[in-house]
Protein backbone atom coordinates (compact mmCIF):
# COMPACT_ATOMS: atom_id res chain seq x y z
CA UNK A 1 0.00 0.00 0.00
CA UNK A 2 1.07 3.56 -0.71
CA UNK A 3 2.85 5.18 2.57
CA UNK A 4 1.48 8.64 1.28
CA UNK A 5 -2.38 7.19 1.11
CA UNK A 6 -1.89 5.66 4.33
CA UNK A 7 -0.87 8.68 6.39
CA UNK A 8 -3.76 10.56 4.28
CA UNK A 9 -6.38 8.55 5.42
CA UNK A 10 -4.57 8.21 9.18
CA UNK A 11 -4.96 12.09 9.61
CA UNK A 12 -9.07 11.48 8.12
CA UNK A 13 -9.63 8.90 10.50
CA UNK A 14 -8.18 10.96 13.36
CA UNK A 15 -10.72 13.57 12.70
CA UNK A 16 -13.50 11.33 12.80
CA UNK A 17 -12.44 10.44 16.22
CA UNK A 18 -10.35 7.18 15.80
CA UNK A 19 -6.80 6.57 17.93
CA UNK A 20 -5.57 2.93 17.45
CA UNK A 21 -3.73 1.18 14.61
CA UNK A 22 -3.71 -2.57 14.60
CA UNK A 23 -1.69 -3.60 12.12
CA UNK A 24 -1.59 -7.46 11.28
CA UNK A 25 -1.11 -9.47 7.90
CA UNK A 26 0.11 -11.56 6.33
CA UNK A 27 3.39 -10.59 8.31
CA UNK A 28 3.44 -7.04 9.25
CA UNK A 29 7.47 -6.76 9.38
CA UNK A 30 7.47 -7.71 5.81
CA UNK A 31 5.80 -4.15 4.67
CA UNK A 32 9.19 -1.84 3.44
CA UNK A 33 6.95 0.82 5.14
CA UNK A 34 6.26 -0.34 8.26
CA UNK A 35 8.58 2.02 10.16
CA UNK A 36 7.81 5.15 8.61
CA UNK A 37 3.56 4.08 9.38
CA UNK A 38 4.23 3.68 12.62
CA UNK A 39 6.83 6.55 13.54
CA UNK A 40 4.18 8.88 11.67
CA UNK A 41 1.21 7.24 13.48
CA UNK A 42 2.76 7.64 16.70
CA UNK A 43 3.53 11.21 16.51
CA UNK A 44 -0.01 11.76 15.58
CA UNK A 45 -1.46 10.17 19.46
CA UNK A 46 -2.26 6.74 18.21
CA UNK A 47 -1.64 3.39 19.91
CA UNK A 48 -0.45 1.20 17.36
CA UNK A 49 -0.46 -2.77 18.05
CA UNK A 50 1.24 -5.10 15.71
CA UNK A 51 0.06 -8.89 15.05
CA UNK A 52 3.03 -11.03 14.41
CA UNK A 53 4.36 -14.33 14.41
CA UNK A 54 7.32 -13.04 15.60
CA UNK A 55 9.66 -14.59 13.05
CA UNK A 56 11.26 -11.62 11.64
CA UNK A 57 12.40 -9.83 14.65
CA UNK A 58 15.88 -11.13 14.98
CA UNK A 59 16.98 -8.15 12.69
CA UNK A 60 18.01 -4.64 13.86
CA UNK A 61 15.76 -3.05 12.05
CA UNK A 62 12.75 -4.46 12.89
CA UNK A 63 13.67 -4.70 16.49
CA UNK A 64 14.32 -0.19 16.11
CA UNK A 65 10.53 -0.53 14.73
CA UNK A 66 9.42 -1.93 18.25
CA UNK A 67 9.66 1.92 19.72
CA UNK A 68 6.55 2.93 17.41
CA UNK A 69 4.60 -0.13 18.93
CA UNK A 70 2.56 0.12 22.23
CA UNK A 71 1.33 -3.59 22.45
CA UNK A 72 2.47 -6.60 19.77
CA UNK A 73 0.16 -9.01 19.36
CA UNK A 74 2.31 -12.80 18.71
CA UNK A 75 0.36 -15.54 17.43
CA UNK A 76 0.53 -18.88 19.78
CA UNK A 77 -1.46 -21.91 18.13
CA UNK A 78 -0.99 -23.85 21.01
CA UNK A 79 1.77 -25.88 22.70
CA UNK A 80 4.54 -26.62 20.60
CA UNK A 81 3.96 -29.61 18.19
CA UNK A 82 0.14 -28.01 17.48
CA UNK A 83 1.71 -25.11 16.91
CA UNK A 84 4.08 -26.32 14.52
CA UNK A 85 1.86 -28.09 13.08
CA UNK A 86 -0.16 -24.77 12.15
CA UNK A 87 1.91 -22.94 11.43
CA UNK A 88 3.27 -25.80 8.88
CA UNK A 89 7.34 -25.12 10.10
CA UNK A 90 8.63 -27.29 12.53
CA UNK A 91 10.71 -24.33 14.16
CA UNK A 92 7.83 -21.92 14.45
CA UNK A 93 7.65 -22.53 18.24
CA UNK A 94 11.44 -22.13 19.13
CA UNK A 95 10.77 -18.66 16.63
CA UNK A 96 8.61 -17.77 18.55
CA UNK A 97 10.53 -18.06 21.52
CA UNK A 98 13.41 -16.26 20.31
CA UNK A 99 11.00 -13.43 19.77
CA UNK A 100 9.73 -13.43 23.52
CA UNK A 101 13.33 -13.37 24.56
CA UNK A 102 13.60 -9.86 22.03
CA UNK A 103 10.28 -8.75 22.78
CA UNK A 104 11.13 -8.77 26.70
CA UNK A 105 14.31 -6.77 26.04
CA UNK A 106 13.25 -4.30 23.89
CA UNK A 107 9.87 -3.16 25.09
CA UNK A 108 7.98 -6.00 27.04
CA UNK A 109 4.67 -5.23 25.76
CA UNK A 110 3.29 -7.71 24.36
CA UNK A 111 0.63 -10.27 24.41
CA UNK A 112 -0.76 -13.30 22.49
CA UNK A 113 -3.24 -14.24 20.22
CA UNK A 114 -4.61 -17.32 20.03
CA UNK A 115 -7.03 -19.41 17.08
CA UNK A 116 -9.60 -21.40 18.91
CA UNK A 117 -9.77 -24.80 17.15
CA UNK A 118 -10.75 -28.25 18.37
CA UNK A 119 -7.87 -28.37 21.04
CA UNK A 120 -8.45 -30.18 24.46
CA UNK A 121 -9.83 -27.75 27.15
CA UNK A 122 -6.68 -28.43 29.05
CA UNK A 123 -5.13 -26.47 26.27
CA UNK A 124 -6.61 -23.23 27.28
CA UNK A 125 -5.53 -23.90 31.19
CA UNK A 126 -1.65 -24.37 29.07
CA UNK A 127 -2.44 -20.94 26.98
CA UNK A 128 -3.20 -18.90 30.55
CA UNK A 129 0.05 -20.30 31.92
CA UNK A 130 2.43 -19.69 29.16
CA UNK A 131 1.42 -15.94 28.90
CA UNK A 132 1.61 -15.71 32.62
CA UNK A 133 5.04 -17.29 32.65
CA UNK A 134 6.18 -14.83 30.05
CA UNK A 135 4.36 -11.83 32.15
CA UNK A 136 2.45 -11.25 28.74
CA UNK A 137 0.04 -8.17 28.84
CA UNK A 138 -2.95 -9.84 26.61
CA UNK A 139 -4.46 -13.04 26.23
CA UNK A 140 -7.16 -12.93 22.65
CA UNK A 141 -9.03 -15.59 21.89
CA UNK A 142 -11.26 -15.84 18.51
CA UNK A 143 -12.44 -18.34 17.07
CA UNK A 144 -10.55 -20.16 13.74
CA UNK A 145 -11.64 -19.13 10.44
CA UNK A 146 -11.84 -20.55 6.99
CA UNK A 147 -9.02 -17.93 5.13
CA UNK A 148 -6.16 -17.26 4.39
CA UNK A 149 -3.27 -19.56 5.81
CA UNK A 150 -6.24 -21.77 8.09
CA UNK A 151 -8.40 -22.91 4.79
CA UNK A 152 -6.65 -25.89 4.14
CA UNK A 153 -6.58 -27.00 7.51
CA UNK A 154 -10.10 -25.86 9.05
CA UNK A 155 -12.02 -28.41 8.32
CA UNK A 156 -9.58 -30.51 10.21
CA UNK A 157 -9.36 -27.80 13.20
CA UNK A 158 -12.90 -26.39 13.29
CA UNK A 159 -14.58 -26.11 16.82
CA UNK A 160 -17.62 -28.03 17.45
CA UNK A 161 -20.69 -27.19 18.67
CA UNK A 162 -20.28 -28.87 21.81
CA UNK A 163 -16.58 -27.80 22.68
CA UNK A 164 -17.91 -24.13 21.65
CA UNK A 165 -20.42 -24.72 23.80
CA UNK A 166 -17.98 -25.50 26.84
CA UNK A 167 -15.73 -22.61 26.14
CA UNK A 168 -19.10 -20.30 26.06
CA UNK A 169 -19.19 -21.77 29.45
CA UNK A 170 -16.40 -21.30 30.83
CA UNK A 171 -15.96 -17.70 29.44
Amino acid sequence: LDISALKLFLMSAMDEGYNTLAISGGEPFMYRELKELLKFSKEHGYYNSVTTNGGLLGSAGNQEILQYINLVAVSLDGKKEKHNYIRNNPAAFDQLLKALEILKNHQGRFGFIHLLHNEPLDTLKWLCEFALEHKARLLHLHPMESAGRGKPIFNALELTDDLRHKMFILY
